[in-house]
């Protein structure tokens, strides 16, 4: 379209200079005049040579545009897959990366394998999807229901999931490093033999969670609740736990666990700590 108008453009500059040509002509005295038909080959000729001259950078200037219009016509038809019924359907070793889910029915989907890097499951409804080994770094399910999903071996590296429902769901060999579940419930979940470095739990409710072994390097669980969560051989160097709610929670066998982590934090009688460490109980809201 672009290229039409501009061979538009370059078609009237020709007819207005061949138009501008004859008229001086016309004015022009002791010299011999052409007959109209042979003045107007000669000017159109001209003309023509100026567009040859012109041409190649008019070519350019138009490739230049044609190379960006394909992107731009790619990102206005993109596929959707958003606010559709998936459930049950099988997507094993697929390639959604950056698809847009959100609003879709995923529950019992088999995504086993599946490239979703980058992926949109906004809202989305995904109790029991199975997601094994998939990759879904960079992907957001924020706002989300993943109830007894499995994630388990799936690579969900700076994942976005703020506010999204995973009760019960199975992250064991996951990589969730710096990926963020902030105000996401994740009470009962799996996540034995997990890698989460920097990972966000600001907020969250992350009870019954057995964290033992994992790599919690500066990971953040501010105001989180992690009533009789388990952190036995965790390491938590650098682990951000102030405010957070820990009664009945066994930090016993945590690793890398300081004073100043737990500020703000509170337990009750069974919270068990590391030497040294104490809290004070939980005031009942």
């Amino acid at each position: 379209m672009i290229r039409l108008i501009m061979l538009i453009i370059l078609f009237l500059i020709m007819v207005f200079t061949v138009i501008a040509e004859l008229v001086a002509g016309a004015g022009q005295t002791g010299v011999r005049k052409a007959g109209p038909i042979e003045q107007l080959g000669k000017d159109i000729s001209k003309s023509l040579n100026k567009a040859d001259r012109i041409a190649p950078d008019l070519a350019k200037t138009l490739d230049g545009v044609d190379i960006k219009l394909p992107s731009l016509t790619k990102q206005e038809e993109a596929p959707t897959m958003a606010r559709q019924d998936y459930a049950g359907k099988d997507f094993t070793g697929g390639k959604h990366a950056e698809e847009l889910f959100s609003g879709s029915t995923v529950s019992e989907a088999t995504f086993t394998g599946a490239l979703l890097d980058g992926a949109i499951f906004v809202g989305a409804q995904g109790p029991k999807a199975n997601f094994t080994n998939a990759r879904l770094s960079e992907a957001d399910l924020s706002a989300a229901i993943f109830k007894k999903a499995i994630f388990a071996g799936a690579d969900l590296e700076k994942v976005v999931a703020r506010a999204s429902d995973f009760e019960g769901a199975n992250f064991s060999g996951a990589d969730i490093s710096f990926a963020r579940f902030s105000g996401a419930t994740l009470s009962n979940i799996r996540i034995e033999k997990a890698y989460a470095l920097g990972a966000v739990f600001v907020g969250a409710i992350v009870r019954n969670v057995d964290f033992s072994g994992v790599d919690l390097t500066g990971a953040r669980f501010n105001s989180a609740n992690l009533g009789k969560a388990v952190f036995a051989g965790a390491n938590l160097a650098g682990a951000d736990l102030r405010g957070a709610q820990l009664p009945g929670a066994d930090l016993s066998g945590a690793q890398g666990l300081t004073e100043d982590q737990l500020y703000g934090a509170c337990g009750d009688s069974a919270t068990k700590l590391p030497e040294g460490l104490a809290l004070p109980d939980c005031v009942a809201s």
